[in-house]
């Protein structure tokens, strides 16, 4: 009985000392290893890092990060960013909702490095995996201070001033310009405005040498530049903005910026169809997704109408209409969506809001389903998250909100910043 007890424990001891053997051979060969954490799933892959010192250094390495997201980037979780407009500067929270329905909840880690006078922190746009975030004053506004933050991996850069700020120019809007399918490396396309001249200036930082520059020289037209910042698609940065002053055209509204050739050119503007008008301010939606970029020019503030529209082409020929859609029945199902008339007036005497449409409800993201077959929009309504798909005209709720990310007035979509968001290893 002892002869076969410790022969048995010799085996299994054999046993443990070659898969020590293979484990340690694996681990000194780093070629090997890389290879082997280029087919982890992202969520395993994450917990890796505590694994050794060595380990983590290499899911620091850009270029591996960028093997990674090459390898990985059709199956990278995507959702949605949702970032309530923390106030005090204290504790900002996050949601990331998974289009499954899914979602973790975070804080951003970089709240202990807000100035003491800051009272806000807000999600100034999210671009491949990158966040862009501010803090500042309400009572300074011009004080602010910009982040880039990955979520995933919870690393973030402050940004330090650009020249023209430095200066004592005005920032109007900063926008994150990103592709690690191209480049490890980010850059941050800040537009801002000198009071004293009266023209705009582009500074451009770049993340790989950790420094700003100068881009070409101020201008003194596209009044659109005092709004938020871009949206990154083919290269360059798109703004759609309608304005009611009779001096700026439709034509000056569309405009994108090449961040390679540093050049701001127009962009076509479609024709809505069935004689219909722009409407002043009201655009629906404007954003990119899996390599398309959807427009959505106005709501209609009673019955729920409103057209899609996608850029036709990388040369920028025109927008095509893909869809009419008719949200009356998902509405009518969900009576929260009606306003409230007597709160409208309330909050609105109040200076909380500035548009106020039929329903309360936003698009928060426009999908196209592989193959071009069909789009999912998810919409908000109060407390809920809804997936509809338009080529079978249903809808079903993905997500309930916590009370934490949204206002419970009825104009709660506006302050709940909401941003398409994917999983990333990039490199801040």
């Amino acid at each position: 009985m002892l002869s076969l007890s410790s022969k048995g424990s010799t085996s299994h001891e054999d046993d443990l000392v070659l898969e020590n053997s293979s484990a340690s051979v694996v681990a000194s060969n780093c070629d090997l290893l890389k290879q082997i954490l280029l087919c982890v799933p992202m969520k395993p892959l994450m917990l890796f890092k505590c694994v050794s010192t060595s380990w983590l250094s290499l899911f620091s390495d850009p270029l591996f990060v960028q093997s990674y997201t090459l390898r990985n980037h059709r199956l990278s979780n995507r959702g949605l960013f949702l970032h309530k407009m923390s106030m005090g500067g204290v504790d900002p929270k996050f949601e990331f909702v998974f289009a499954d329905g899914r979602s973790f909840t975070g804080t951003m880690p970089f709240q202990t490095s807000f100035p003491k006078e800051s009272t806000f922190v807000i999600t100034e746009q999210s671009c491949n995996g990158l966040i862009c975030c501010s803090s500042g004053s309400r009572e300074d506004r011009d004080s602010r201070i910009f982040y880039i933050f990955n979520p995933t991996t919870s690393q973030y850069r402050i940004l330090p001033s650009s020249p023209s700020r430095e200066e004592g120019s005005i920032v109007r809007n900063v926008s994150l310009a990103f592709d690690l399918l191209k480049s490890p490396h980010y850059q941050v396309v800040c537009f801002l405005i000198s009071m004293e001249k009266c023209i705009f200036q582009i500074d451009i930082y770049s993340s790989k040498t950790a420094s700003w520059r100068r881009s070409g020289e101020g201008f003194s037209n596209k009044p659109f530049l005092l709004t938020k910042s871009g949206v990154f698609w083919n290269g360059s940065l798109h703004w759609v903005h309608v304005t009611e002053y009779p001096h700026v055209s439709l034509k000056d509204s569309f405009v994108y910026f090449d961040v390679d050739q540093e050049l701001l050119m127009d962009m076509p503007v479609p024709e809505i169809p069935d004689g219909k008008v722009w409407d002043k301010e009201k655009i629906g939606y404007f954003g990119e997704c899996k390599g398309h970029l959807h427009l959505i020019p106005n709501y209609d503030e009673y019955d729920g109408h409103f057209y899609i529209f996608e850029m036709e082409d990388i040369h920028y020929k025109q927008w095509s209409l893909k869809y009419k859609v008719n949200l009356e029945e998902v509405l009518i199902a969900y009576p929260k969506t009606f306003f409230d008339n007597e709160r409208i007036c309330e909050e609105n005497e109040l200076g909380l809001y500035q548009h106020l449409y039929g329903y309360k409800f936003s698009i928060f993201l426009v999908e196209e389903e592989e193959g071009g077959e069909s789009l999912n929009i998810l919409i908000h309504i109060p407390d809920k998250i809804i997936s509809y798909d338009l080529k079978n005209m249903s809808f079903k709720e993905t997500h309930d909100l916590p009370s934490s990310l949204y206002h419970t007035g009825p104009a709660q979509a506006i302050l709940c910043g909401a941003h398409q968001h994917s999983e990333s290893l990039a490199c801040i």
